[in-house]
């Protein structure tokens, strides 16, 4: 999570998405990210295609972050808002 975090930091204010392990993290710009759900298989996952594409276009880049974690056999996209406390 010390990765992910730091990525948090690292690209605060440009919309993209952390993709992260319990290893490692890789921040992927939002062209990154069009560009890679363009080359997928046809018979992959639209659903999920469309969803992370959904949710990337609509949270702000400069207080939220966008993240989409493998875990095992399950994929989750999550979005973090930060707190101050």
């Amino acid at each position: 999570m010390r990765d992910l975090a730091f990525s948090f930091q690292l690209h605060q204010g440009t919309r993209g998405v952390h993709f992260y392990t319990d290893r490692e993290c890789k921040f992927l710009t939002w062209q990154e990210i069009v560009s890679f759900i363009s080359r997928l298989p046809e018979d992959s996952n639209p659903e999920l295609a469309e969803k992370l594409l959904d949710t990337l276009s609509n949270y702000d880049p400069d207080t939220e972050f966008l993240a989409f974690c493998k875990d095992h056999d399950s994929l989750k996209i999550e979005l973090f808002t930060p707190t101050v406390g």
